[in-house]
């Protein structure tokens, strides 16, 4: 127990360094206390463009990972000490180290995926500098997420080799904090807006995402998705940066190749900055072309794809590409998404299957009584809240905006856009989730709560005192339970 504890202030430590230093060196911004949150999600971006380097020429053996793990921590504690950091920043890491060894402690990793290329694929990392050719040796690792690179750098002499799971387990714990003190300070502020998106996104994500047996790479690019969906609609309106807001959508088509679809959010909030030609010169936006541009030469190398196994992003001009394989590949990921392995009349073959709809009664009699039985619980507490604030509002005279229309109509497309091609759950839950919480942000626009404000406020506490319970009570069920058939 102590060893996972004890690991996972380490990871926590090294992340927040790599954060650090990606503000210091690369974006040459001061390091203030009150980006915290910024610096550690960017933490595990920068960890994940290092070792996404470093693996072009030496792999991501022992000492690689020791070498990270000591620069890091020197980085922490030089810039802590100089800024006197040290208590406020020891408070949060126990926080986070708190919430972390509850999700992860005593679980099972995710199956099948994490043995059948998770792991293996780490164990290529540690193992071995870049492979030319690497999906032609198994398709799955033309699959890879770049949480896989972060993941291993955690090899390494001083904590154990359990920890390359550490940083998913991380990921969430801070989404859950950030979004916690998030809503601590707008209620404080009387801000409803933010805080009832706060509210919605924190509740919501504590249900969908505190199983971690079932994380995978799923789950990091869900709540990677919904930390977007965060800094578009509060972080954006206080102009912060359309440059983080890209950061962390290049991040997202690194963790799942499907979050392409933001180009089209892209477009629309470039044409919105007044000063375009600044951005060009904006060292997170040069740092996001650079990670995409790497990342894309290793799918290119591995596999001979811009995007694997897309088969129109790939050249037969490299020898290492295999065209039909690849084609195979893309026609029965999308088919066994749309639930082939219980289409039992043998009319279509699998690439006729994923055509006209073919697929719809088969996946409707399966996979869509997942999706309602996983869904539903959310749309119930969703339609509870939007009572609540009705029952509790006036309405006004605003009207709607452009904007929330434009992005009403966006979000609907990224579900759309699930549904069409990999209407799997865990494939999409994010969209779904964003897509309702914006249709009841959407429809509660023109509410004013200015006299029923402590009715608010007394909603919000009682669902985030059940939502902590819920958690802790829930995962402490599970070790206690685990513990005793050790």
């Amino acid at each position: 127990m102590f060893e996972l504890i004890f690991a996972i202030f380490v990871v926590t430590i090294v992340i927040y360094g790599q954060g650090i230093a990606f503000n210091k060196y690369i974006v040459r911004k001061s390091i203030l206390i009150s980006d915290f949150f910024e610096i550690f999600f960017f933490g595990f971006i920068f960890l994940g463009f290092n070792i996404l380097i470093i693996n072009f020429f030496y792999p991501i053996d022992k000492i690689i990972g020791t070498i990270v793990l000591l620069l890091s921590v020197i980085i922490f504690i030089v810039e802590v000490v100089k800024n006197n950091q040290t208590r406020i920043l020891l408070i949060k890491f126990t926080i986070l180290t708190f919430i972390s060894f509850f999700l992860i402690a005593f679980s099972n990793v995710n199956r099948p995926d994490a043995g059948l290329y998770h792991l293996p694929f780490i164990s290529i990392l540690n193992e071995n500098k870049i492979i030319i050719g690497l999906s032609n040796l198994h398709f799955r690792f033309g699959h890879i997420s770049i949480i896989q690179y972060v993941s291993s750098a955690f090899n390494n002499f001083l904590i154990p080799i359990q920890s390359i799971s550490i940083p998913t387990a991380l990921i969430f714990s801070t989404f859950i904090f950030f979004l916690y003190t998030s809503l601590k300070d707008s209620l404080k502020q009387n801000n409803i807006y933010f805080s009832l998106i706060y509210f919605m996104t924190l509740i919501v994500s504590v249900y969908s995402y505190n199983r971690f047996s079932e994380y995978g790479n799923d789950a990091p690019s869900h709540i990677f998705f919904l930390l977007l969906f965060i800094y578009i609609l509060t972080k954006d309106k206080e102009n912060q940066s359309f440059s983080n807001i890209l950061l962390i959508s290049t991040f997202l088509v690194l963790l799942k190749p499907f979050m392409a679809v933001l180009i089209f959010l892209i477009i629309y909030l470039f044409f919105k900055q007044k000063n375009k030609i600044n951005l060009l010169f904006d060292k997170k936006i040069i740092f996001s072309v650079l990670l995409l541009i790497f990342w894309i030469i290793k799918n290119i190398m591995t596999s001979g794809c811009i995007i694997y196994p897309i088969s129109k992003l790939c050249s037969d001009e490299f020898i290492i590409t295999d065209l039909k394989k690849t084609k195979i590949e893309e026609i029965s990921g999308e088919a066994w998404s749309k639930d082939w392995s219980n289409y039992k009349k043998g009319k279509y073959d699998i690439e006729e299957y994923n055509k006209n709809f073919r697929w719809l009664n088969t996946w409707y009699k399966n996979h869509f009584k997942i999706i309602l039985e996983k869904f539903s619980p959310i749309v119930i507490f969703l339609i509870f809240i939007y009572i609540v604030l009705s029952l509790n509002s006036e309405k006004n005279k605003k009207k709607f905006s452009i904007e929330n229309y434009f992005l009403i109509i966006l979000f609907l497309f990224f579900v759309f856009s699930w549904f069409i091609k990999f209407p799997l759950y865990r494939y999409g839950s994010s969209f779904l989730i964003v897509f309702s919480i914006y249709l009841v942000i959407f429809l509660t626009t023109r509410f004013d709560y200015s006299n029923k404000i402590k009715n608010i406020k007394l909603m919000i506490n009682c669902f985030l005192f059940v939502a902590i319970i819920f958690f802790f009570a829930k995962n402490t069920y599970r070790i206690i339970n685990n513990f005793e058939h050790k």
